[in-house]
């Protein structure tokens, strides 16, 4: 069986010959993966080689879209000549700031971020909406639906071939809106006016739609990776805000990602006992990373039991154990994964998360027997 095969098997319910093994985030055969051009990360690449794929590509986010650095009417999911957009960059020590202005019809909205050499994350100092004037610039952008280019996206499918699975990555409303704040400044809006968080999220879920159906159109068998819903997650917030944030909006997109022949597959970190019925309820083909207790719950074998007849699991390896454990407790903990997770079909053993910065010794050797142990366990006995 292809690890292509054995994946879309497993996203149907299905036992293929075994339990797909995933590092998830890389794609060794992606020539713009910038793993590949990192020498730190060779051994990590060469390992995912003998994985079973999920080739990441990411989406446009909802932060501004430029060329170069060079003005364009492209921003948040919109496309007007109403709206400007310019980056300024500039470095201090080893890290690269980046201050992006978007002149909107009611005045400037900016913000900075940060990302150091080496890490592969970006951190944002200033947040585009800090206040009601930020909030009334934002409501002034026009909309003009955006066409995704998939140049890239084609090159490196065809690249992948039978190896796996092509996977967008992609904000949902929820994600959209909420990385316009600081983190508890959006907090505080919620709290204090609901009613105008919605209507940013309707809004939002306006223009990702049709960015979705646009990608979607255009993909084939693909997996549409929805991030977001963590974001009002109990205990944060009530599991009603998780019906009112995420399961309102995301339904559609599940939907229109399904219709044209893709997958849908949420991506929900933490704490998930509250709504593990109401993620099931959009109907997506998969749910990831199902992160062990402490940090997640409930165990794997109560989620499969209360929804793995009707949605793909995939994940329950702490990303944490894999930097900083033995090849011995990560063996002991892929076969009682397996043994929660695998029965019936239905099941991806994966990393709840991957490496930003160059993996150590330890984590790569733990990487490598993440695949020793899944491989050895997860055969099914096929009829």
């Amino acid at each position: 069986m292809t690890s292509k095969e054995r994946i879309v098997r497993a996203l149907r319910l299905e036992e293929p010959d075994r339990v797909p093994v995933s590092f998830y985030e890389p794609n060794p055969y992606d020539e713009e993966t910038w793993r590949l051009r990192h020498p730190a990360y060779l051994r990590y690449v060469k390992y995912a080689k003998n994985s079973d794929i999920f080739a990441f590509k990411v989406a446009e986010m909802a932060g501004p879209q430029t060329v170069g650095g060079i003005e364009t009417g492209r921003a948040f999911y919109t496309e007007s000549e109403k709206i400007r957009v310019k980056k300024d960059e500039w470095r201090v020590g080893n890290s690269t700031y980046c201050k992006t202005t978007v002149t909107t019809p009611k005045g400037e909205l900016n913000s900075i971020t940060r990302q150091d050499d080496g890490v592969a994350t970006t951190w944002t100092m200033k947040y585009f909406i800090e206040n009601e004037g930020d909030m009334e610039k934002f409501f002034s952008i026009p909309y003009g639906p955006l066409t995704p280019n998939l140049a890239s996206f084609y090159k490196a499918q065809r690249n992948l071939g039978e190896r796996g699975l092509m996977l967008l990555s992609l904000e949902d409303p929820l994600c959209a809106v909420a990385s316009l704040f600081r983190y508890e400044n959006f907090l505080r809006e919620v709290l204090a006016s609901k009613s105008r968080m919605i209507e940013l999220l309707k809004l939002m879920h306006e223009r990702l739609y049709d960015f979705y159906e646009g990608l979607s159109r255009r993909a084939q068998q693909t997996v549409f990776r929805i991030c977001g819903p963590e974001y009002v997650t109990p205990p944060v917030l009530s599991s009603q805000f998780f019906d009112e944030f995420v399961v309102r909006f995301d339904r559609e997109l599940v939907k229109v990602v399904q219709d044209h022949g893709n997958f849908a597959c949420i991506h929900c970190h933490g704490k998930l006992d509250a709504v593990l019925e109401k993620i099931a309820s959009m109907k997506p083909d998969a749910l990831e990373p199902l992160e062990p207790p402490p940090s997640g719950d409930p165990p794997l074998s109560q989620i499969k039991k209360r929804i793995g007849d009707k949605v793909c699991l995939m994940g329950y390896v702490q990303y944490r154990d894999l930097a900083n454990g033995n090849k011995e407790a990560i063996e002991r903990k892929c076969r009682e994964a397996i043994e929660m997770g695998a029965e019936g079909g239905g099941y991806v053993i994966l990393p709840t998360a991957g490496p930003i910065t160059a993996p150590s010794e330890r984590e790569l050797e733990n990487h490598k027997q993440l695949l020793i142990s899944a491989k050895k366990y997860g055969k099914y006995s096929l009829k």
